[in-house]
């Protein structure tokens, strides 16, 4: 099998001629495996380890993001306050609890 280039890498970085995005989100849910068996998990996993390693960093989110609920918006804003919040000092962040 292949090996991932190592941490640090030039593949890692975001392209030079691309805008590059003031905060990325990946949403990481359970993957059923199904026909793939171990090669797609194994398969999953290196997607997880490349977006891992990305920069700018990626802000991985777990499955319990994918509900809309309450508590769910409330931690996305301090995320993204925590994130962003400092570069963008014209949007307010005042109460992110607040919807």
């Amino acid at each position: 099998s292949s090996q991932l280039p190592a941490p640090g890498d030039p593949c890692y970085k975001w392209p030079a001629d691309l805008l590059k995005p003031d905060i990325t989100f990946y949403l990481q849910v359970p993957r059923i495996v199904k026909r793939g068996g171990l090669d797609e998990a194994h398969r999953y996993l290196r997607v997880v380890e490349v977006v891992k390693r990305m920069d700018p960093p990626v802000v991985m989110l777990n499955e319990t993001f994918c509900n809309a609920t309450l508590p769910n918006v409330i931690r996305l804003r301090h995320l993204i306050k925590d994130m962003i919040g400092e570069r963008f000092p014209h949007i307010r962040f005042t109460n992110p609890n607040a919807i």
